[in-house]
């Protein structure tokens, strides 16, 4: 095991016969250091250099295990900070219809039950979105699947505002 400091605890990161470490973040920096340095048994790198150095401390996974919730340094706090921007804005772009849905209902001269269908169809159209989604952020990862959906759903967001009667 390699023990590397972080900034606020110690991170434990296993490592192979030549002492290289083995966590999956870690391993592409290893290889193009390998390749460029020689192995780690002939002395020529030291394996604790090519642990990646974080703002935050992390786990053995490279996994934030504390917030600083006012910074914007990468990886961690700069993704946390974007998706909740992501989030207000999907949230914001979504829920203002129905924020807007008495004026809505004159325009489209729409009736009370087409009103409620199109409510229903909204919420049901969330739940097997979130069905959908599982898969993808299983075969992907979540940070293409969520820039996948906001592309997606950006589209009729904003050609609701072009609908006429």
């Amino acid at each position: 095991m390699v023990n590397a400091a972080s900034t606020d605890s110690v991170m434990v990161v296993p490592v192979n016969s030549d002492g290289i470490p083995q966590s999956k973040k870690s391993v592409g920096m290893v290889s193009l250091a390998v390749e460029e340095k020689g192995s780690v048994a002939s002395g020529n790198i030291d394996p604790t250099s090519m642990i990646p150095k974080f703002d935050l401390p992390v786990d053995g996974s490279f996994k934030a295990t504390a917030i600083k919730l006012w910074s914007i340094k990468q990886p961690h706090m700069r993704a946390l900070h974007l998706e909740w921007i992501a989030f207000f804005v999907c949230f914001l772009g979504w829920f203002a219809i129905p924020a807007m849905i008495t004026t809505i209902k004159q325009d489209l001269k729409l009736s009370k039950n087409q009103v409620v269908n199109a409510n229903t169809l909204g919420v049901a159209g969330t739940v097997f979105a979130r069905v959908a989604m599982g898969p993808v952020c299983d075969k992907w990862g979540p940070r293409f699947g969520q820039g996948a959906l906001l592309l997606l759903c950006s589209i009729p967001v904003c050609l609701a505002g072009l609908v006429q009667d």
